[in-house]
């Protein structure tokens, strides 16, 4: 099998006053001017090569962005090697992503090509690849990923920050949904009492809850509302897993009512892994509910699947499994390279007994704790 770099190069973002920047489905960063790739030979070294300009048409974003704007499958993104990781695993690196000049500079390869031309950087990458134990590399990709992903965090002086107890990885899924049926992950033991954190956590909120409808109910309430992530306030089990939803669904029946949530593009305002600052990303959930409801054009809309009528195509959609976004407070690079890795798969219907899906989400603003 044979490997291929690619290197796309693209124009400035437009500015939000363009009078094409609001008639677009989508808010763009900028527009793919180029695409540059080299075919590696078998012995990594450089082969064929390919180049092509591309006509600006809008302002699209970067690869998935353009994907987007032209409906294509976004799928075959998964199987991309990150050759980051490989670099940084070979070189003693640490996670955080190097630029292409560092990595010739390391290597002293000398700039022959034109740098920030799409074939001349994908052509500069295949050098470095020459300089790496590729088949070494690749063969112990997972693993890379795993070893970066655990090492410790290098501490500055005087940040009173500490490192986690205990550093676990579970490399390998496409999606949540594959994750999620991992009873290892699903199960995580705490590393000081070995009891399932997950589990106890959602009986526990199931607990608070049902005690909380009691003491109101005895005054004369009959409902309360609670407010939760999607995974914890489903009414089915999370791959067998009982959680908050489903605890109250088996205790309270009908009485219990799942409303999920979903987007079709967010942004969204992630903590940055040990630096106590959060960085905003723009995620998109593939979910065709959320789709339809953008195209129907709803900035929000409620769907109550009971007034779904049986048997219409968008009864299809709520009854089989469908890509749903599943976002919450974490943030990994594998979320930019892969979006099944914040994408669930599951049946509407099994889940919630009706919908709110926002077609353009923002980050919250947060308040200093210091003000």
């Amino acid at each position: 099998m044979n490997y291929v770099v690619v290197d796309l190069e693209w124009n400035q973002a437009m500015s939000s006053k363009s009078s094409v920047f609001n008639k677009l489905p989508i808010k763009l960063r900028g527009e793919i001017i180029e695409i540059g790739a080299v075919k590696l030979n078998e012995d990594m070294t450089p082969g064929e090569e390919f180049t092509i300009d591309v006509k600006p048409v809008y302002d699209r974003g970067i690869m998935e962005q353009n994907i987007i704007i032209h409906d294509l499958d976004w799928d075959w993104i998964s199987s991309w090697i990150n050759l980051q990781l490989i670099y940084n695993m070979q070189t003693d690196g640490d996670k955080n992503q190097k630029s292409l000049a560092t990595a010739m500079e390391h290597f002293d390869i000398e700039q022959t090509r034109v740098a920030h031309d799409a074939l001349g950087d994908a052509y500069n990458t295949a050098l470095v690849c020459t300089k790496l134990d590729m088949k070494s590399g690749l063969a112990q990709y997972d693993e890379a990923t795993r070893t970066l992903a655990t090492k410790t965090r290098k501490s500055e002086p005087g940040d009173g920050a500490h490192d986690a107890l205990e550093h676990r990885v579970f490399p390998g899924y496409i999606s949540k949904s594959d994750a999620f049926a991992d009873e290892q992950l699903v199960n995580t033991p705490c590393p000081k009492c070995g009891g399932e954190l997950n589990a106890q956590r959602d009986r526990m909120m199931a607990e608070n809850t049902l005690w909380i409808l009691q003491q109101e109910q005895a005054r004369g309430k009959r409902r309360i509302l609670i407010s939760g992530h999607n995974n914890h306030i489903m009414q089915c089990e999370n791959a067998g897993t009982p959680v908050l939803g489903s605890l109250l669904a088996e205790n309270l029946g009908d009485g219990y009512f799942a409303i999920g949530t979903d987007f079709y593009k967010s942004v969204c305002n992630l903590p940055k892994p040990y630096t106590g600052k959060r960085i905003t990303h723009t995620f998109y959930s593939y979910d065709p509910l959320a789709k339809a409801s953008k195209k129907c054009g709803f900035d929000v809309s409620f769907l109550d699947f009971s007034k779904v009528p049986e048997g219409s195509a968008l009864m299809e959609y709520i009854a089989n499994s469908v890509q749903m976004g599943s976002l919450g407070e974490y943030y990994s690079i594998l979320l930019n390279f892969v979006p099944r890795s914040y994408r669930v798969w599951r049946a509407p219907q099994d889940a919630y007994d009706a919908m709110i899906f926002v077609t353009d989400t923002a980050p919250i603003e947060i308040e200093s704790l210091n003000k």
